[in-house]
């Protein structure tokens, strides 16, 4: 990655932002870069509190492979163009891959210089847009120990077993490589292991994985050890959040990327039944934000149907701990928990799922729904200054389809982009939150 736009890009951040030069760094060097958080729990960036809205992009990087080794980006430098003209301010992405196929070849075969290279193209890309991007490192973290043929809980507990060395190592490699880059704002665990975490006794006793846990079979025999326990997926953002605390000195934000906690999980670990309290909820929840992690991650999505009469109110099922059945009330309650424990909150993940072939929207008579839908939760983000509210998911892969709305032909799960009129919509409405947020904050910041 060339270092003329980022030099320039840190000379301008420590001559403007607030926290600015010299510290414990030394000479000019800013003391933050990108997202971090203060001490009471604030989402801060160059000095004052961040409100932003961005997207979910997956296959900003791995959707670029043409080969092992060669990577055409083209579709994604100019989606990236297309992402800044409107406004999105933040990307999350998955740095790697999701099956053990992949890790397992991108390990044996000595991947990571083609892969970096390609990603040095994005970065200095997203320094030039002053877009923000947030790499996701273990996206699905079985498939990395089936990679070494370790079982992931035994894998994920312990620094010296062989997946845990690699994957440090990468982390460290990686943070280091793209320190100094402003494009950077955050740097994230992987996604949503805490579903898959202490829930083994849901397969007993036959001990069959389901497919979606491990990506694939690389693993023929499963065994209790291939099951992540909470107390493992704890450890292991412990130790990721070492690493990058240890390779990066701009104490940027770092979170676990996981979703919603299950509304069961403190008895499912302990093999029973039955709804967890509040108090259990914090337990389990705390253990996401262990060590040097500074944000606790959220997805969650909106499955209403009630968007009748050109209305919509982005309703919940209600099931999760807080029985929130609108988001102005979800953002508030995990608000709440940031405050509690002066940590940040961010929803990594967010939007309209029509996730049956029932729904209006999957058989595609009603694409506005999911537009009003999803202008309603950015709404509540707006309403609640919910600090950071990421989408689901841009893909420039994705081919429209208007027979069927939620079609993802050639991209990923629910992907769209700007051909599709829902996703035209979504980023216009991005730019108008982004823009409602800065005005409403201006205004706030000069009455204080």
């Amino acid at each position: 990655m060339k270092k003329k736009l980022a030099c320039i890009a840190l000379a301008a951040c420590c001559a403007l932002t607030v926290c600015g030069c010299g510290g414990e760094n030394g000479g000019n060097k800013p003391e933050h870069l990108g997202l971090y958080v203060a001490e009471d729990g604030t989402m801060m960036k160059d000095g004052k509190p961040y409100y932003g809205i961005g997207v979910n992009y997956y296959s900003l990087i791995n959707g670029c492979r043409v080969s092992p080794r060669k990577y055409d980006l083209t579709k994604a430098l100019a989606s990236l163009e297309t992402l800044a003209s409107y406004d999105v301010r933040v990307i999350r992405f998955n740095l790697g891959f999701y099956s053990s196929k992949e890790w397992y070849d991108f390990v044996q075969f000595n991947l990571e210089t083609p892969h970096l290279e390609a990603l040095d193209k994005i970065v200095e890309k997203c320094e030039q847009l002053g877009i923000g991007l947030i790499p996701s490192f273990a996206w699905n973290p079985p498939a990395i120990s089936d990679a070494f043929n370790e079982p992931c809980n035994k894998a994920f507990a312990r620094d010296d077993s062989n997946t845990m060395i690699w994957f440090l190592g990468f982390t460290k490699t990686v943070v280091s490589r793209y320190a100094d880059s402003p494009a950077i704002y955050a740097w994230e665990y992987g996604n949503e292991e805490n579903l898959s975490s202490s829930i083994i006794s849901r397969y007993r006793p036959e001990l069959s994985a389901p497919p979606q846990y491990f990506g694939d079979d690389s693993r023929k025999k499963r065994t209790d050890d291939d099951y992540m326990t909470y107390e493992t997926h704890q450890k292991a953002l412990e130790m990721f959040a070492q690493a990058v605390h240890d390779a990066d000195p701009y104490h940027r934000l770092i979170g676990s990327g996981d979703a919603a906690q299950r509304p069961y999980i403190w008895h499912w670990a302990r093999e029973q039944e039955g709804r967890d309290t509040l108090e259990q909820f914090e337990e389990m929840f705390d253990m996401t934000v262990p060590g040097y992690m500074s944000a606790y991650s959220v997805h969650e999505y909106a499955y209403s149907d009630s968007g009748t009469g050109g209305k919509a109110d982005a309703a919940l099922d209600g099931n999760h701990t807080f029985e929130s059945t609108d988001f102005v009330d979800y953002f508030t309650k995990y608000l709440q928990q940031g405050a509690r424990t002066k940590k940040a909150v961010y929803m990594g993940e967010t939007g309209y799922l029509a996730m049956l072939p029932e729904s209006r929207d999957w058989n595609g008579t009603d694409e506005a729904h999911s537009i009003l839908v999803t202008e309603a939760i950015l709404q509540a983000a707006y309403e609640t200054d919910f600090p950071l509210t990421l989408l689901w998911t841009y893909d420039d892969r994705t081919l429209y389809n208007d027979k069927n709305h939620t079609s993802y032909a050639g991209g990923t799960e629910h992907s769209w982009n700007e051909t599709f009129v829902k996703g035209k919509a979504y980023l216009e409405a991005i730019k108008e939150y982004n823009r409602k947020m800065d005005e409403k904050h201006t205004a706030a910041q000069e009455t204080e």
